[in-house]
């Protein structure tokens, strides 16, 4: 087999890999989102009546699972727009420069967007973080 076939088939491997993490990821989130949602109604439905105000521990956490969803949706729209490039094909192409993105770099943070050289490490790998396996 010469090196060029034995490049794409390691890369199609990367990519199936790849998709197989991010869909992962994206079912992980998603079920993150349904809990911090019903643990949301929970806390409001603590307050006995409408018109009661929460008390300062309540809001404290009300705020807190306001932040811890934003966070998810976020990395909810970073796993969509990495599987998003894999069916448009260009998914591992530095969205900045079009140069491959090294495919030990994809494996560590699938939803990466970026070369190396043009910022790689945005914040796809902080957020995907929250839900590592």
């Amino acid at each position: 087999m010469d090196d060029g076939v034995v490049l794409d088939v390691t890369r199609r491997r990367c990519r199936a890999e790849s998709r197989r993490v991010l869909e992962e990821r994206w079912r992980l989130l998603v079920a993150e989102l349904v809990e911090l949602s019903l643990d949301m109604c929970d806390v409001r439905e603590g307050v006995a009546s409408p018109g009661q105000r929460l008390d300062a521990g309540a809001i404290d956490e009300i705020r807190s699972t306001a932040h811890r969803v934003a966070e998810r949706r976020l990395a909810l729209r970073e796993i969509e727009a990495a599987l998003a490039r894999l069916d448009a094909g260009v998914y591992g192409m530095c969205e900045t420069c079009g140069a491959a993105i090294d495919e030990a770099e994809l494996r560590m943070t699938p939803a990466e967007r970026y070369c190396d050289r043009c910022g790689s490490r945005g914040h796809a790998d902080r957020l995907l973080d929250v839900v590592s396996p």
